[in-house]
């Protein structure tokens, strides 16, 4: 290759766009060496707050006895809950023994304990004196009997609970249409 020499004119816009790139060159290096100073500043404060932290902490003593008060702590209230879990048993052993008695009692008395209306038990005494009764003075004696259709179903698909209480709501409705006689 043959270098042209270059005119005047030439050598001055070349210089010129030189010196812009180098201007820009040197304008960017500076805005660099702000942010690295920037971020330098950052990262000593936060070794600073580190060390300070560090400083402030606990030794390992302090750590190890601050773990054997906290396991202390955990084993006395593991102790507590253990002691309250055997009083809760207690009271639940007691409740259950109550309600058995007061199932029986209610049997004894003719009370059916689910629905609180007369039981079997009770249906077969008042049955035998009503048709005594109806012997004795040459009456008619009347008997109604009712059956929940597919009572079964209920219970199968909602639960036990829920026939249980469509057995009550049945027991209340009869109970509250019934003549104190019947």
């Amino acid at each position: 290759r043959v270098a042209l020499p270059m005119l005047p004119e030439e050598e001055e816009q070349d210089a010129e766009k030189a010196k812009f790139a180098l201007h820009a060159l040197l304008h960017h290096l500076a805005d660099q060496i702000d942010k690295l100073l920037g971020s330098a500043s950052t990262y000593r404060s936060a070794l600073d707050k580190h060390e300070g932290s560090i400083k402030r902490g606990a030794t390992l003593d302090q750590l190890r006895d601050l773990e054997q008060l906290m396991l202390s702590r955990i084993r006395d209230m593991r102790d507590s809950n253990d002691h309250d879990r055997r009083e809760l048993d207690e009271a639940n052993a007691k409740v259950a023994a109550q309600q058995a008695e007061l199932e029986r009692l209610q049997t004894d008395l003719g009370i059916d304990f689910l629905t609180r209306i007369p039981n079997r038990r009770a249906f077969d005494c008042r049955l035998i004196e009503e048709t005594d009764r109806a012997k004795r003075y040459g009456n008619n004696l009347s008997l109604l009997v009712l059956d929940v259709d597919h009572f079964k179903k209920v219970n199968d698909t909602y639960g036990h609970h829920a026939g249980d209480r469509v057995l009550r709501a049945v027991a209340q409705l009869l109970d509250e249409q019934r003549r104190k006689s019947d």
